[in-house]
């Protein structure tokens, strides 16, 4: 059954709201805290931590690109989050493991559209539909799947390194240090992104989430958004997760540096134990814009407000600039020629 969330005094549907952090009526205004709130067609399930996603939900799939999201019933697309693309089909999904927790979003819409707008402001080039009312109404707020990975290190790093000083004539050598590091380092809650859909460079650069806020997965908190699964096992991103602690141990190993000292060489002996990870979601703002033939994507942490992004140039503008400039050149250009006859 599709989920959906029915308000106590009307029958309307239930919304949960960023701003008020409770589920909201649209049709009455009654306010409700989410741990209130029950399923329309009666109990509410009982699961476990890493049990199976069984109940049918309602999933829209696209044609163009392949992404699968699931929503509650009060939610419908028009056009594909991903890749802005409107070919969209309802279809139905199940399977596959329920969050261990979720971060509601603390953002709204409106929140989100002034930081957009923010965002762009200052960037000229920027194509005129670019912040047009229709794009800006593509802005779609989608729980993201992730792995926070416990990764613990048995840290063994060896440096070279050489004393330096500073002479008018420049830099001379004074000495060599060999020192080694060791010891025991455990890096919690390492977020991961658990969809093949979402540009892991730009997700990175949103980062970090408060982890403060990280609750018990309920389905109320969807209501109203989008909610991708994961289409990424966290056994398929061991090589991924160890590329990134072993970032975490040289800035932990280097950061007390003597500026006096240059590092010569590095080596990492360390022994990287087996992570641990769980599943949960996380909330995302985001926007796909295709703009001749490329994908131009903006990202708003759901949390934060943290932004980051690419944005297009429209080369129509640059041209107009180009020919502005030429015309106020050209009559210099033209008298500075006459002076060289």
């Amino acid at each position: 059954m599709p989920v959906s969330y029915k308000c106590p005094n009307c029958a309307s549907n239930l919304l949960f709201d960023p701003d008020a952090r409770k589920m909201v009526c649209g049709f009455c205004d009654t306010k409700l805290s989410p741990d209130d709130v029950t399923l329309s067609d009666s109990e509410e399930e009982v699961y476990y931590i890493g049990e199976d996603w069984q109940e049918e939900t309602d999933s829209y799939s696209c044609n163009n690109c392949g992404a699968k999201v699931i929503s509650g019933d009060s939610v419908t697309a028009t056009f594909c989050a991903y890749c802005g693309s409107p070919a969209i089909i309802m279809e139905r999904i199940s399977g596959g493991a329920k969050p261990v927790r979720i971060i509601p979003f603390t953002f709204g819409r409106e929140e989100t559209e002034k930081e957009f707008l923010k965002w762009c402001s200052g960037k000229k080039l920027l194509p005129r539909k670019f912040t047009s009312k229709e794009n800006i109404g593509r802005l779609t707020g989608m729980y993201v799947p992730f792995w926070l990975f416990d990764y613990a290190v048995d840290v063994n790093v060896w440096q070279d390194m050489v004393y330096i000083e500073k002479h008018e004539q420049g830099l001379s050598s004074v000495g060599n240090l060999a020192a080694q590091k060791s010891g025991l380092l455990i890096w919690e809650k390492v977020p991961i992104v658990g969809s093949s859909k979402m540009d892991h460079r730009l997700m990175q650069l949103i980062e970090p989430y408060n982890y403060s806020q990280l609750r018990a997965f309920e389905m109320t908190y969807l209501a109203g958004f989008y909610a991708e699964r994961y289409d990424v096992q966290k056994e398929l991103l061991n090589h991924r997760i160890k590329n990134r602690v072993k970032k975490f141990v040289q800035d932990a190993v280097l950061d007390d540096r003597d500026p006096s000292r240059l590092e010569t060489n590095y080596s990492d002996l360390s022994i990287y134990h087996p992570p641990v990870g769980e599943y949960v979601l996380m909330p995302v703002w985001f926007m796909n814009y295709k703009y001749m033939g490329k994908t131009f994507t903006f990202l708003l942490n759901g949390q934060t407000g943290k932004v980051a992004g690419e944005f297009p140039i429209s080369w129509a503008k640059v041209g107009l600039i180009a020919l502005g400039a030429y015309a106020l050149l050209a009559p210099l250009l033209h008298f500075l020629g006459g002076l060289m006859l």
